[in-house]
């Protein structure tokens, strides 16, 4: 356990410095808590798109967003803003949802409901300038897929049913252990 400890006090040195001394210390351990924690979850949909889903798109998307997602934190130090910051690793997450739910059926693709996480975490790490960006975008972006679905358009279901299994376990077992 103290390993752990040590391996991200140094990370949280390496993501920090001392060029943004003006951003709440806590608000930088959270992003980067909360960047750990989700990683492993992208990187689990990356994983399974790469092996179940019969196009590219959802796996190289995933792991392009995964890894965004993950050195996220590093931003702190060029950009010292947290807004920012907290948008592009929340955004990477959008993206990678999004695209892996088009290929997965759509509005009726059970992926989308991540996005009632986002607005959450922006307002857990930012404040509500993040948290009204980030639900006014997956609102629209969950609306442009409904919309989508009640004109009729075909979305591609093109994951295996081994995939669709692994999916519904990584949401059931990922909303247990982020939300605890």
């Amino acid at each position: 356990m103290i390993f752990l400890e040590r391996l991200y006090f140094k990370l949280y040195g390496l993501v920090s410095g001392d060029t943004i001394l003006h951003i709440d210390p806590r608000a930088i351990h959270t992003h980067i808590i909360v960047t750990l924690s989700t990683s492993v979850l992208m990187w689990a949909y990356a994983i399974c798109a790469i092996f179940t889903i019969d196009s590219p798109v959802p796996a190289v998307v995933g792991v392009a967003c995964s890894i965004a997602h993950l050195l996220s934190p590093f931003l702190f130090r060029g950009t010292g803003n947290l807004l920012f910051v907290t948008l592009f690793m929340l955004s990477a997450g959008v993206i990678h949802q999004g695209t892996y739910s088009f290929f997965t059926g759509g509005f009726r693709s059970p992926v989308l409901i991540w996005y009632g996480l986002i607005p959450m975490l922006a307002g857990l790490i930012e404040g509500y300038k993040s948290l009204i960006i980030s639900c006014f975008s997956v609102g629209i972006i969950a609306l442009s897929f409904l919309y989508l679905e009640l004109e009729g358009f075909s979305f591609p279901y093109l994951i295996s049913e081994n995939g669709m299994m692994v999916s519904q376990a990584l949401l059931i077992f990922g909303w247990i252990a982020l939300s605890t």
